[in-house]
């Protein structure tokens, strides 16, 4: 007698419908069927028989076998009677039972009303075990002939979703139902895998703009996703064609597009190119198209499938980047201001003329070219201004230089021009007047009208320079030269210029580190009053005591100063200094003296000067009654308006203003009278001549003119008893000068001060 064992292995729809067909018959429960042995016999032939009821037997071994294959399901499967309780289950439900505690007579849930389990379910799921339960009534009512529907089971490992299952047990009348639940979690994890790639792969060429496309030639279909459409503009509602997609084709593109197509299709090759499209808005955009034709098993060709990648905002910036190389090109031989041609164009054109002029022994002109006053433009008027003048000059030079010149913006103020054809000083002398001419007539630059001077220094080849550096250099000299002439010149450049402009370019270079090497000081000359012969104040003079020079004269660097720009911080250093050292002898206890300060055009017009000078005055705690600030003549004339605002502004806080050097700059009583002047101060040069009758004139009539506008009166340079004696008896107030005292440092004056200082 042997005994048959039953190997599980997955069933088809099929073999459950058969298991329930015998279940059915039999009329026997699903876990009854499972533990039951089959004895059989073997005869002499090695035949099989059956003993016991054969029929019964053979229904019954098959109802086990489909039992057991059930049972090896992973599903959770459960009878129904039409009632909805559990008659039968197979062992996964059984485990499912136990875990869930859907308690029965058996334990396994037997005999429990599966759809009241369900329809008194509350909490997390409830409303899914509803939904299973409205599910199993209609199968079981007839309503529906099966029901499914996923939902997700919670779980403190890992998320899981089952399906649930529910088919009848008989299709003629309800005998019951079916109800089984597949563990899906796999299922799903791949569907959601399959989603976020392509949710990834349709943002990236959303992202990307790259559209993907499909061509049924059978169809004449164009299948487009959503990029495709985005990028073209049109509707995902339209049906495409091959006709209406090569109607957005730029005309001139067309026939490639085409071309290479067919080549894909006749071929099949992969190809690519780039076109141009209408998009539906009008715009143009640029495509880069790859295709490749699909074929079938026989080798057809039945479809075209590729994508579209928007490549527009790459194409416009190589456009950009094209254009910028023709501008980063332009700008590398020609100035950025004034467009003119710069440095370097320059120094090539020049080498290129020596060459020539070397070859022909001809000769050719140098011109270095520089503003007068330009830099008080630029503070007056704020750099914007300045920068339009350049151009307006550029211009004005471009138009006037003969079309053989090379014109070149040097740098700042400061032009070169190159003028091959040139043949001797002669010459030369002529275009600068041409030159400097032109940039005289009045510039228009926004609101304002410009008068503006320049000088011109010239150097000939090859009698001032064989090479390049050496041309330009010797015109610079030269330049400087016509600078120091005053006005509006020019200057032929001589060898003795070279020593003058090394020792500016020296004086330039030092003056720069003069001030954070401690080599500027101040030095006080006293002003006494004539008739007590007390002092009465002090003028701040600035000194410079060169590291190995030693003294440097300030009529060698203060006109450098002026001119380089460094007369502004030099200024400010001296107005500091000279307000720290008042405060110092106050502290020490000596009387309070009037300060005088000289104050440079440029500092006076400078965006802000009266504050400098307020803020200075407050940090050293100085009286404004005590400072008094020297301006020339000059520089009231040259800007009179600013002037007259800026020194109302300072008389009204309680500054002083003195005009130094009065008579040489050839005022008018009515501009005088516009200013709110403390004191005039009479040039040494009509001191020296107060000993003749015209000097005397001179003198009374500067004195007769302040007493008749109420101004104080100090007479520079007094170096005579005579000058001193005349100076009284002709009313003048005070003096200063070597008769009464050189300049001196701090420490010398203190004594000075101690024995005859006065309030003014």
């Amino acid at each position: 007698m042997n005994s048959m064992k039953l190997v599980a292995f997955e069933p088809d729809e099929d073999e459950i419908a058969k298991l329930l067909r015998i279940l059915t018959e039999t009329g026997q429960r699903l876990e009854a069927l499972t533990s039951g042995e089959v004895d059989t016999v073997s005869d002499l032939e090695g035949r099989t028989l059956l003993l016991r009821g054969t029929r019964a037997q053979l229904a019954q071994n098959e109802a086990a076998r489909q039992a057991a294959i059930l049972n090896a399901l992973p599903a959770h499967i459960a009878l129904l009677d039409p009632e909805g309780t559990i008659i039968s289950v197979n062992d996964a439900w059984r485990n499912f039972a136990t875990e869930n505690s859907l308690r029965g007579g058996s334990g396994n849930g037997l005999g429990v009303n599966y759809l009241a389990v369900c329809d008194g379910a509350t909490g997390p799921g409830s409303l899914d075990a509803h939904i299973a339960a409205d599910g199993i009534r209609s199968v079981l009512t007839g309503s529906n002939k099966s029901f499914s529907f996923d939902y997700e089971c919670d779980s403190p490992a890992e998320e899981r979703w089952f399906q649930l299952t529910v088919t009848p047990l008989s299709r003629d009348r309800p005998k019951g139902v079916i109800v089984k639940h597949g563990n899906i979690s796999a299922s799903k994890r791949y569907q959601s895998d399959l989603r976020a790639i392509a949710e990834r792969l349709s943002l990236a060429t959303q992202v990307g703009k790259v559209g993907v496309w499909e061509w049924d030639l059978a169809t004449d279909v164009l299948t487009w996703d959503e990029t495709m459409y985005a990028i073209y503009g049109i509707s995902p509602t339209i049906a495409m064609n091959y006709e209406k997609w090569s109607a957005a084709v730029h005309p001139e593109d067309l026939p490639e597009v085409n071309a290479k197509l067919q080549s894909a299709i006749n071929q099949q090759t992969d190809e690519s190119t780039e076109f141009r499209i209408t998009a539906a808005n009008g715009a143009i955009r640029y495509m880069a198209a790859a295709e490749r034709a699909a074929v079938d098993q026989s080798g057809t060709v039945r479809r075209v499938v590729g994508v579209n990648v928007d490549v527009t905002e790459r194409k416009h910036a190589e456009e950009e980047l094209l254009r910028n190389q023709a501008f980063m090109t332009q700008l590398a031989e020609h100035d950025y201001l004034t467009g003119l041609p710069n440095q370097m164009v320059l120094r090539k054109r020049l080498e290129q003329a020596i060459v020539a002029a070397a070859q022909n022994q001809a000769k050719f002109a140098v011109f270095f070219l520089n503003l007068n006053g330009f830099k008080h433009i630029n503070d007056s008027l704020g750099h914007l201004i300045g920068d339009q003048l350049l151009i307006s000059i550029g211009t004005r030079l471009e138009r006037t230089k003969r079309a053989t010149d090379t014109l070149s913006r040097f740098g700042g103020d400061k032009f070169i021009v190159l003028l091959p054809e040139v043949l001797d000083a002669d010459g030369a002398e002529v275009e600068a007047a041409r030159l400097l001419d032109a940039i005289a007539a009045i510039h228009a630059v926004g609101e304002h009208e410009l008068h503006v001077r320049a000088c011109i220094g010239i150097s000939l080849y090859p009698d001032d320079g064989r090479d390049t550096d050496t041309l330009i250099k010797n015109a610079d000299a030269a330049m400087y030269q016509a600078k120091d002439r005053g006005g509006s010149n020019c200057q032929l450049f001589q060898s003795d210029m070279n020593v003058r402009a090394i020792e500016r370019q020296f004086i330039e270079q030092s003056l720069r580190r003069a001030i954070e090497r401690n080599e500027l000081a101040l030095h006080y000359q006293p002003k006494y009053d004539l008739k007590s012969r007390n002092i009465t104040g002090v003028e701040a003079l600035l000194r410079w005591n060169h590291a190995v020079r030693g003294p440097i004269s300030p009529a060698a660097f203060i006109p450098v100063a002026e001119d380089c720009g460094l007369i502004l911080p030099i200024g400010t250093w001296v107005l500091e200094e000279a307000c720290r050292q008042a405060r110092a002898w106050l502290e020490a206890g000596l009387p309070k003296i009037n300060m005088a300060v000289n104050v440079s055009v440029n500092q006076f017009q400078g965006e802000h000067f009266e504050e400098v000078v307020m803020a200075v005055l407050d940090r050293f705690s100085i009286d404004p009654h005590n400072l008094e600030l020297e301006v020339t003549e000059s520089l009231l004339m040259k800007t009179p308006e600013l002037a007259a605002k800026v020194l109302q502004s300072l008389r009204q806080k309680g500054v002083r203003v003195a005009i130094d050097d009065f008579g040489t700059g050839y005022s008018s009583l009515s501009y005088l009278r516009r200013f709110p002047i403390d004191t005039l101060k009479i040039d040494q040069s009509f001191v020296r001549q107060i000993d003749t009758p015209d000097g005397v004139s001179m003198v009374q009539a500067i004195i007769d003119l302040a007493r008749n506008l109420g101004m104080r009166l100090v007479a520079e340079g007094v170096e005579t008893e005579l000058e001193e004696t005349k100076l009284e008896s002709m009313g003048c107030d005070k003096a200063q000068g070597y008769f009464f005292s050189r300049p001196l440092p701090p420490a010398q004056l203190v004594t000075l001060l101690e024995k005859r200082s006065s309030p003014d």
